[in-house]
């Protein structure tokens, strides 16, 4: 069935999309035991105790889930993040930013940070920039437009237009996005991971 509508479109994508996010709801730890020791919510205490490497699993936990919880572990001692993100960060990031890349749902495109972090811009949006993305991080703070998201179907293979062979990825807030660069990007343990 070729679909040539929003509607028509929407109706043939919301399965498949709903089906693929729900597909990781039945792992080990939404099944008993792991999910009476850890919840819903997570359990402070066995997560500290997971972290430490003192945790003990249940007997009756798979396999995979004690691997997986035994390389849980922290690595050693984490440096703390550094909450500020200073102007000069900020514009170098954003600097380096693709123009074209696409945002999120409330329309505040790369091209618009791209432009107040440049060096002929009016220093003061760069600072206003870079204090609210440090908000976040000083605060733990969310902004409701991050808590929103675009889902986009790509294409895998060229001239495959099937629904169910499409990929679809989540666009966020281009802020949030560059936020999230910063974290992938802070030290861990023994090495740090890419730059933003």
């Amino acid at each position: 069935m070729q679909c040539e509508t929003q509607a028509a479109i929407e109706a043939a994508l919301f399965p498949i999309n709903k089906a693929k996010v729900h597909s990781s709801e039945d792992p080990n730890f939404l099944q008993p035991p792991l999910v009476d020791v850890f919840g819903y919510r997570g359990n402070e205490a066995i997560e500290n105790q997971v972290l430490q490497g003192t945790y003990v699993p249940p007997a009756l936990a798979s396999h995979h889930a004690k691997l997986f919880l035994s390389q849980c572990t922290l690595p050693g001692a984490l440096p703390l993040a550094d909450t500020a993100i200073s102007t000069a960060d900020h514009s170098s990031a954003w600097r380096k930013a693709k123009e074209a890349t696409t945002g999120g749902k409330f329309n505040l495109t790369f091209a618009m940070y791209k432009a107040a972090a440049a060096k002929q811009a009016d220093p003061l949006l760069a600072q206003f920039d870079a204090s609210q993305r440090s908000l976040s991080y000083a605060n733990s703070y969310s902004f409701l437009r991050w808590k929103f998201g675009v889902d986009v179907p790509l294409l895998k293979r060229a001239g495959h237009h099937q629904a169910d062979k499409m990929r679809t990825i989540l666009c966020l807030e281009c802020d949030h996005n560059m936020n999230n660069k910063r974290l992938v990007a802070l030290p861990c343990g023994t090495g740090s991971g890419p730059t933003p």
